[in-house]
Formats: structure tokens, sequence, C-alpha cells
């Protein structure tokens, strides 16, 4: 057997041997991804379900507030915001009250939080705050 023709069969088994190993690697990777997906998949389902328990227990803790006549803190910062978003006076009262404002903890914040000191602070000529 001439030695160039047994290395041409030798190199093309190997490209076999890469195509058919890449293939299998291939479906491998697909079978891992798709029990992966199935497995985020049940993860979101049970995500949402936990979700909508919570969203129930808070509407029904929300309509508790509600026949009590009761409010919580979070009502108590919304009542500001709604406040200030309707009345120009009440907000330039207390941004001209509160000139100076220190704001300890900032990080723990929140959107209405940071919206009643937006507020207070866009009403007057100069941003004074600190935040920590």
């Amino acid at each position: 057997m001439n030695f160039s023709k047994f290395e041409k069969i030798i190199s093309v088994l190997r490209d076999e041997y890469d195509n058919k190993l890449e293939e299998l690697k291939t479906n491998k990777r697909i079978r891992d991804l798709e029990k992966r997906t199935k497995k985020d998949s049940d993860a979101y389902k049970k995500h949402i379900a936990k979700l909508n328990e919570l969203n129930f227990v808070y509407k029904e803790y929300q309509e508790y507030l509600k026949e009590k006549s009761l409010y919580d803190f979070s009502d108590m910062i919304n009542f500001v915001v709604e406040k200030f978003r309707a009345d120009e006076n009440m907000k330039s009262f207390y941004a001209e009250k509160y000139q100076f404002i220190m704001l300890d903890e900032y990080q723990d914040t929140n959107n209405p939080q940071n919206e009643i000191m937006d507020s207070i602070l866009e009403m007057g000529d100069e941003k004074n705050i600190m935040v920590v």
C-alpha cells in the first residue's frame, strides 16, 4: 500500500471523526439547553404563581386597610407624592421650609421618596442636599 494513500485515508477518517464528534457535542448542547429551558420554565411558572399569591395577599391587605380606615407607611409617602403633584403651593411651602436637606441611607430610598425630594428641590434656586 502506498503511504500517501494511507495518510489520505487517515486524514479523511480524522475529519469524519471530528465532524461526528462536533455533531455529538452540538446535540448534547441542544439536549442540555432543552433541559435548562425546561427547568427555567418550571421555575418561571413557580415564580409567577408566587407573584400571583403575593398580589392576592396585597389586595386583601389594602382592602382591610380601607375597610378599617387605616393606612401604612407607604400610604403616607404616596399621600405626599399625590399632594405635591396636585398642589404647587404645598410644594413651595415645604421647599421654602426645608432649604437644606440631609438624606440619610439614600441607597434605601424608593421612587416615591425620591419624587418627594425632587419635588422639593426643583422649587428652589439652589439644590442644597447632602446624601449619605
